[in-house]
């Protein structure tokens, strides 16, 4: 039987078996074999449009094997003529999860892997989850999304599957679907001038990882953008558009890095365009007119702070603490540090390079410290750092922003420091800089220590060469690894390759 399955699939010829006439008794048959089924299911994602997968799929689906129809994934996607009632589940599912983030989680990765398989599935999940997002049930029944969180869920698995579409189909072909999702023809056009923002956004990005001059949003298109949100509308006999275009995270992050970036990144910083950009990140993160003004004061305040560390000056670290505190305020000053410790032209007088570092490296720190969902972003600019700055910078500029990181990992941000390091780090910095960081993780750790930290840091030792004897907070980390493991103390326990590992810093052959 498995030969016979082997050839079907190796011999398979869709115009041929769609030729068949009628509904003969071997069709049925077929169809009733889980076995049978199963094998044109694996057809299915090499043969979209296949008129037995789809018949057998409707079949399965009508006939109380939904399941093996859900396991398809994005190959049920394909056959629109039951991909809503895929989605449909999809989406009771988030809805019905609540609170329970794996659950929603597991709804949410559904939705996304099963709707960007053509332009065609993709808007129609736009469209629920627009409805979804506005109160409604997403026409799967239920009364609607009474819940907040369900409803930010389906703003922020939009914006997600946009980005999976753009990365299938292009960011243009995306972004001109998106004003035909809007509420109103103001958010219309507003979403269109935020999509050539972005496409412009993208093009600089673009130029920048070739080498290439980097340069800010295009002034003509920023001001167009500035005036449908905070110009004259009664002059101009035009209708306000919603913050929902303007609070795009890309569009947030153009802006960001539009209105807090170091002069020498690329480009000329124009005065005129970091004010609208402020004034539309101020609009995007405030409600009401004293936060507005609260926020704007600390902006400008920030902006001052980032150019006189350019200028190599220390912040002053106590009034930074609390201005960081305004997420607004986190957002600009990693941007910030980010296009400056993020450009190679930064490192080529390294007489300015290293007064400014230490100021942008203390500007990072104090955000690490003072603003905790920004600790993970913290973490970013560390290997942007690292990646600009190559290997043939001094060894004292490199453990600086280690010591960034270490402050990271001090905040409670300690398995995904200890990955990235493993993973970005190892092959942009010298073996003995890991070993650093490691080091320095380990003097504040203290045991039992978890399966997983042990694990991640093992890899990370092998990563940085370790060998018995290179430091001594890692011989005590071994030694009582290996205790703890004796004692059957150590869970979940370790995989054969951190095994393996930890043998060999006890020097222990295989």
């Amino acid at each position: 039987m498995h030969f016979l399955e082997q050839l079907i699939k190796k011999k398979f010829d869709t115009r041929r078996v769609d030729a068949v006439k009628g509904r003969p008794q071997w069709l049925q048959r077929l169809l009733n074999s889980d076995r049978c089924r199963a094998v044109l299911f694996a057809l299915a994602e090499a043969h979209p449009n296949c008129l037995l997968i789809t018949i057998a799929i409707q079949h399965a689906w009508q006939h109380g094997h939904a399941d093996e129809v859900r396991a398809l994934g994005p190959a049920a996607a394909s056959y629109f003529s039951i991909f809503h009632e895929l989605l449909a589940y999809h989406f009771r599912s988030l809805i019905d999860a609540g609170d329970d983030e794996e659950k929603r989680a597991l709804a949410a990765d559904a939705i996304k892997t099963a709707c960007c398989q053509s332009l065609a599935t993709y808007l129609f999940a736009q469209m629920m989850l627009a409805d979804l997002a506005g109160g409604g049930d997403a026409g799967v029944g239920g009364g609607g999304s009474s819940n907040s969180q369900v409803r930010a869920l389906a703003v922020r698995i939009s914006q997600e599957l946009e980005t999976t579409a753009a990365a299938a189909h292009g960011l243009s072909t995306v972004r001109k679907i998106a004003p035909l999702l809007c509420a109103s023809d103001a958010d219309a056009a507003a979403t269109e001038a935020a999509g050539e923002l972005l496409l412009a956004a993208a093009e600089t990005r673009e130029r920048q990882e070739f080498g290439g001059a980097g340069g800010g949003l295009p002034q003509g298109i920023l001001r167009k953008f500035h005036d449908m949100y905070l110009g004259d509308a009664d002059a101009a006999g035009a209708t306000k558009p919603s913050k929902a275009p303007l609070r795009h995270p890309d569009l947030l992050r153009s802006l960001f890095d539009d209105a807090f970036r170091w002069a020498g990144s690329g480009g000329v910083v124009r005065p005129e365009s970091r004010d609208a950009c402020v004034d539309l990140l101020v609009l995007a993160t405030t409600v009401g007119d004293d936060e507005a003004t609260t926020t704007k004061a600390a902006l400008t305040e920030t902006l001052s702070t980032c150019e006189r560390a350019a200028r190599g000056q220390q912040p002053n670290v106590a009034a930074l603490g609390e201005l960081v505190q305004i997420p607004a305020v986190a957002a600009g000053v990693l941007s910030w540090v980010r296009s400056g410790l993020g450009s190679p032209d930064h490192y080529r007088d390294p007489v300015r390079a290293k007064a400014s570092s230490a100021a942008y490296l203390s500007l990072a720190e104090t955000v690490a410290k003072r603003s905790p969902r920004f600790r993970a972003e913290v973490l970013d600019v560390v290997t942007v750092a690292l990646k600009a700055m190559g290997k043939a910078q001094s060894e004292e500029l490199h453990l600086a922003v280690m010591d960034v990181a270490v402050e990271v990992v001090a905040c409670g941000v300690v398995l995904p420091a200890l990955e990235v390091a493993t993973k970005s780090w190892a092959s942009l910095v010298d073996p003995s800089h890991l070993r650093y960081f490691v080091g320095e993780v380990l003097e504040f750790t203290a045991p039992p220590f978890s399966g997983d930290f042990a694990g991640s840091v093992l890899r990370l030792l092998r990563a940085a060469g370790t060998r018995r004897g290179m430091l001594p907070s890692i011989d005590a980390f071994v030694s009582e690894l290996v205790g703890q493991r004796m004692k059957g103390g150590l869970g979940p326990g370790l995989g054969r390759e951190e095994g393996a590992i930890l043998d060999a810093l006890r020097g222990v052959r295989r």
